[in-house]
């Protein structure tokens, strides 16, 4: 399994995910996934003379949460490595913002890892997020409802710093790794919960696709890929055609709209919803639909969208706005 960090090391360099000599805020959690992350990046630092920063957010969401960030702190202080850690509090983001417990506690987990790197001075923060993970995600999104965009699933790199550099792996072949190199970490008993669609859909329907295809996460990872890809195109054609007017606020002018062809909207409004939240997608395909209608002249002349984002319509066109 020591081919694993040849790979991270290709996909690293193939995608310019992280230069040489860069500040990496690598996010730990003390599971499996980011403890093979961090171990891969100790060893292709040394090749690309990488400055290190573990970073922690603790979510404040279970028992054994302190127990982990001390875990996590031992084992940067064994590697030589600065430590920092966050508290988030999730639980007070969601009921501020009408979140999920599940998407505030993402939310703020970027938000306070973009903290780290500021306060580290860092350019780069990469994650350990695995093709099991981007299999999960688009299969999570096909079933709640996304378009050609939402089946793109997770990026290699975000433009606002973030890499995942595990994505050239499986969940099987990272903790094949940890298992030989004698990675040590702690396995978060809350991806067992299936009240969470995502632990259903990887401890139920992705085990049954992978009889019908063993290598379905890498069949799902190419989809999310060239997805991506007609994305990118898409999405820079429909920028010029958004209007960022101050902070957390978006308007889409409606002769810029009307001269768009229809089926490039659901894009429009896409990027959009990305400029005013500061991360990518974040839209279901009914979402999309209802800022359709609004767009259109429907009976509502505003509509709640997620990450406490509210859209609304005036002779002007459409604005997006933070609430």
């Amino acid at each position: 399994m020591r081919n694993l960090v040849k790979r991270v090391m290709e996909s690293v360099r193939e995608r310019s995910l992280i230069k040489d000599k860069d500040r990496v805020v690598v996010a730990v959690s003390g599971g499996a996934d980011s403890m093979v992350l961090l171990r891969c990046l100790v060893e292709v630092g040394r090749a690309l003379h990488l400055w290190l920063v573990v970073g922690h957010v603790d979510h404040g969401l279970r028992a054994r949460s302190a127990g982990d960030a001390l875990f996590v702190a031992q084992r940067a202080e064994a590697l030589g490595l600065p430590f920092v850690q966050k508290s988030a509090d999730v639980r007070g983001r969601a009921r501020a913002t009408g979140e999920t417990i599940e998407e505030a506690g993402r939310s703020l987990r970027y938000l306070l890892l973009k903290e780290i790197a500021k306060e580290v001075g860092a350019r780069v923060v990469a994650t350990g997020h695995t093709a099991t993970d981007q299999a999960e995600t688009v299969l999570m999104r096909v079933i709640r409802g996304t378009g050609p965009a939402g089946v793109a699933g997770l990026f290699h790199a975000r433009p606002d710093g973030f890499v995942r550099p595990l994505l050239c792996a499986t969940r099987e072949e990272v903790r094949a790794f940890a298992l030989e190199e004698g990675v040590e970490f702690r396995d978060d008993e809350s991806n067992l919960d299936e009240r969470y669609l995502r632990n259903r859909i990887r401890l139920r329907l992705l085990p049954l696709l992978k009889e019908l295809n063993p290598r379905v996460e890498h069949a799902l990872c190419g989809l999310a890929e060239d997805a991506a890809a007609l994305g990118s195109f898409v999405f820079d054609l429909v920028g010029e055609h958004v209007e960022g007017v101050g902070n957390a606020e978006v308007l889409l002018r409606r002769e810029a709209v009307s001269a768009l062809d229809a089926r490039l909207r659901p894009y429009l409004f896409l990027k959009a919803f990305e400029l005013v939240t500061g991360q990518p997608l974040g839209l279901s395909r009914s979402h999309v639909l209802l800022m359709e209608r609004l767009y259109a002249g429907g009976s509502n002349r505003r509509v709640d969208l997620p990450r406490g984002v509210t859209a609304s319509r005036d002779r002007k066109g459409v604005w997006l706005r933070r609430r």
